[in-house]
């Protein structure tokens, strides 16, 4: 009998999971007691792990026989292999108010249980800008696109694992999954911008929210900077809560004579929420998130592209505060950008000029006095060839108003702004051909009036131009009007092409690999639409079927477009038998045993009548076996025959349990070279025991099967007394040892003078994070790690390996390191030697230079 419980919150909320025991009646030390679990002789419940205790959950009771601190504990004798913790259960801690959602998730035991700081962690946040490069890309795969911005059109989730890497999805207001990315220092900074305002009537958005909550991702600390604006004289009040701890500071932000309000706040990784206490606030800090993989789909929710890694820019956006958004309403003090000439350069945000995405823009304007201003940013990158761009809107009265770059080398490049008239919609302007050959570029708005004459400028992106074409690495999707998918493309297989009957059913198909020689694949069905045969069809020597896709205006006369092929419901599907490969042909509802009702009358079943075939598979057949089938009243198989090329003629009988469970299985029964396999099960439905026998009379025992009471798959006994091999798990589930490499700690203690088994040929232990493993009849061990410097994970990959086997006593170790993304970075092998009898080891050093691999790479892929 199995038992678990669940506990929930004073609120309902389902917060923890126990690991589930077996409760065993036949054994008093492990019988069911009332209070399955507790803590401090009371039953578990929301006062041993909320409010003070939600990091430091109390431990179970272990000292009352049939509970599940029992169970896990060192008195176990009945299961001294089960590992030992005070923690068998997991913990779920949700966030407070309506929006809920899981704040942290804790594993089982005493290394991953809350409050160690290995807690799962995530949270969804609103869009702000920092994803809009996703669109820039979208009107080549979905044309007529518009290029206006994610901001508050969908949610990131951020999730966060139990070593602090962090992963990002990206969810469009449809709920479609449009972006994954990851975060590290290792990833080009991205510009995030908010906007709070504890004002109803602040003059900048009505709508301003008074808080925000905001990801910083784990790239390290990083600056936070809250400006208020040059019209802001008497500063203000924010506030800064941590939504993982709940701990909040206010700060005030004191008026700046000469300049606007300034706060600079240093925060670690985490999620946290900015609150206006007094006036409006603009927050700027950055972002590093990166290995970015994008998902299109069209505007009936189909996806007609997915871009890899290695398919998206790599440097990104150049530009720092690209978007005029770091520093508020009506700075002349623009960061990142310099200004010379006339003091005409600020930033702007005026509704009647029409913002390009609900925020700032720069603009130069000097009144009726008019101006002679440059705003420029001299830009730091690698070398290469590069493309400039930006959203722009130009009023009359301009003698000059250019978007120039400058200072990359040799040359220079500039275009005008377009006249876009008053209060005009916005244009975008590029710059090509950017060839940097000295590691910077600089960019450069410069205007001249001697009237009021003005330029808006917003948006400005200098990227690798490569990365301003058509991606590489795309997987692109064509679909008729009703949503078949037409064809698929991607860089590594070249381009699919697929045809639908009527009915939706995919008729043919052809591959990259095909086209060349004409080849396609191709599926028959039956009458109620059944697959009959499938294969590849491959055009003879004289005209033949030949593919075309639906996309055919005009099908030729021998096209699988012609309804007469395309429609066909025999057997053959209309095609020539002769010019199909590769068949797989299906024979459903009659017999093939000669009786009245059969649909033939095949040999190889020598006399054997087919049972309960009306619905099922009769007969299957492809190049190297035909296969018949029978049935009993339950649809279960009762016998298959096979003809196999080169062998002859097979067969294979099943007997059952009433619960579905194979008792039987007998090859060639009755013949010269039968063999019978016979098998038992415990009332848990568990294999216990597999014999076999060559004449269904004397049965030898092959193997006996044992279980934990919890579950798990204890030892397996091979052949009688010639081999044990016994499994040992970590608390959370995950393999940790077959055997054991140290035969004196060896569970089965197999040896012939001591329980008549034989000693282990093979012994094998994997190792995750120290105190990953211990029980009362196994000490945890020190992991094998590839050194000091190596940190700990607890994500589940192997950090160390040790084996041995019967051919000397020597235990072989490797150390495994891994990169951000858990791949392979390096293994470092070890022979460690048994000395003499007392059961040490030393290590070879000799030993430490070989199998070695290290050093390895991978692209954005993976590869």
């Amino acid at each position: 009998m199995l038992d678990s419980e669940e506990y929930l919150e004073d609120n309902g909320s389902h917060v923890a999971n126990v690991v589930k025991g077996e409760v065993e009646f036949k054994d008093v030390r492990f019988s069911y007691k009332e209070g399955f679990i507790t803590a401090g002789g009371n039953p578990y419940g929301p006062l041993n792990f909320e409010q003070g205790k939600a990091s430091s959950p109390d431990g179970v009771d272990a000292t009352v026989a049939g509970t599940l601190g029992y169970y896990f504990s060192q008195l176990n004798a009945q299961e001294p292999l089960t590992p030992i913790t005070s923690y068998p259960f997991s913990l779920v801690e949700p966030y407070e108010g309506p929006m809920g959602g899981v704040k942290r998730a804790a594993g089982p035991g005493d290394e991953l249980r809350m409050g160690k700081g290995r807690e799962a962690k995530g949270r969804d946040f609103p869009l702000r800008k920092e994803f809009d490069a996703y669109l820039a890309l979208r009107p080549q795969f979905v044309p007529g696109s518009p290029s206006a911005s994610l901001e508050y059109q969908g949610m990131k989730s951020v999730s966060i694992n139990a070593d602090g890497r962090e992963s990002i999805v990206v969810m469009n207001k449809e709920g479609q999954a449009i972006i994954s990315c990851l975060s590290g220092p290792q990833y080009p900074a991205l510009a995030v911008f908010g906007f709070i305002s504890s004002e109803a009537t602040n003059p900048y958005d009505s709508n301003a929210p008074a808080y925000q909550d905001i990801h910083i991702p784990a790239a390290g600390p990083q600056d936070v900077k809250f400006t208020m604006g040059s019209y802001a004289t008497s500063g203000g009040k924010i506030r800064i809560i941590n939504l993982l701890t709940d701990q909040s500071t206010d700060y005030p932000i004191a008026p700046r004579p000469g300049g606007e309000p300034e706060l600079h706040v240093t925060l670690a990784p985490g999620f946290y929420r900015f609150v206006s206490v007094e006036g409006t606030q603009w927050s700027a800090y950055d972002a590093h998130y990166g290995n970015f993989s994008y998902t299109y789909y069209d505007d009936a929710g189909r996806v007609v592209a997915t871009v890899a890694p290695n398919g998206l820019p790599s440097g990104g956006n150049y530009v720092r505060n690209p978007g005029f958004e770091q520093d508020g309403q009506g700075t002349r003090t623009i960061s990142s950008w310099q200004i010379t000439g006339t003091p005409s350069s600020f930033t702007e945000q005026s509704s009647h000029s029409g913002q390009r995405n609900s925020g700032f823009y720069g603009a130069h304007w000097g009144g009726s006095a008019g101006h002679d201003t440059y705003t420029y940013q001299v830009v730091s990158l690698p070398k290469g060839t590069y493309l400039a761009r930006a959203w722009v809107k130009q009023k009359d009265g301009n003698s000059v108003a250019q978007f120039l770059a400058e200072d990359y080398g040799a040359g220079s490049r500039s275009v005008n702004l377009p006249l876009t008239h008053d209060w005009g919609s916005w244009e975008q302007i590029q710059l090509t051909n950017i060839v940097v050959t000295n590691g910077q570029c600089k960019l450069t708005f410069h205007s001249a009036s001697n009237t009021d004459g003005w330029i808006l400028f917003d948006d400005v992106e200098l990227i690798r131009q490569e990365d301003g074409s058509t991606p590489t690495f795309v997987t692109r999707n064509t679909y008729d009007t009703s949503g078949q998918l037409l064809s698929t493309e991607s860089n590594d297989e070249g381009r699919s092409e697929y045809v639908y009957a009527k009915d939706g059913r995919i008729r043919f198909s052809q591959s990259a690999l095909q086209r060349p020689s004409g080849r396609y694949s191709y599926s028959n069905y039956d009458e109620v639409g059944r697959v009959v045969e499938s294969g590849e069809y491959t055009p003879g020597s004289y005209a033949t079927h030949v593919f075309e896709n639906h996309l055919t205006t005009t099908p030729a006369s021998n096209s699988v477009l012609q309804p007469g092929i395309l429609e066909s419901r025999m057997r053959t599907g209309g095609l020539f038998p002769d010019w199909c490969k590769q068949r797989n042909q299906v024979w459903y509802d009659l017999p093939w045993d000669g009786t009245s009702s059969s649909q033939g009358n095949d040999s190889q079943l020598s006399g054997r009548k087919q049972e309960f075939v009306l619905g099922a598979v009769t007969k299957t057949k492809n190049d190297n076996v035909t296969t018949w089938y029978s049935y009993d009243e339950l649809g279960r198989v009762t016998w298959v025959v096979q003809d196999i090329v080169g062998v002859g003629v097979k067969t294979l009988d099943y007997q059952y349990d009433f619960s579905g469970n194979v008792l039987t299985v007998a090859y060639q029964r009755d013949e010269a070279d039968s063999f019978y396999h016979v098998y038992d099960y415990d009332a848990a439905q568990r294999l216990t025991s597999v014999s076999t026998s060559p004449d269904d009379a004397d049965y030898t025992l092959q193997a006996e099967y044992s279980y934990y009471l919890h579950g798990p798959l204890k030892r397996v006994q091979m052949a009688g007394n010639l081999q044990g091999v016994d499994y040992t798990y970590t608390l959370q589930g995950a393999l940790k040892a077959i055997n054991h490499v140290n035969p004196t700690l060896e569970p089965g203690h197999d040896a012939p003078n001591r329980n008549g088994v034989q000693k282990d040929l093979f012994a094998l232990t994997l190792d995750y994070f120290s105190g990953d493993y211990q029980s009362s009849a196994l000490p945890g061990a020190p992991p094998v790690t590839g050194g000091a410097g190596v940190p700990t994970r607890y994500d589940g990959t192997i950090q160390g390996a040790a084996w041995r086997t019967a051919v000397t006593s020597d235990i072989h170790r490797v150390a495994y390191t891994y990169d951000e993304k858990s791949q392979l970075q390096n293994s470092q092998y070890g022979q460690w030697q048994r000395q003499g009898g007392n059961g040490n080891y030393l290590l070879n050093s000799a030993s430490t230079s070989a199998l070695r691999e290290g050093g390895l790479t991978y692209d954005a892929n993976g590869n």
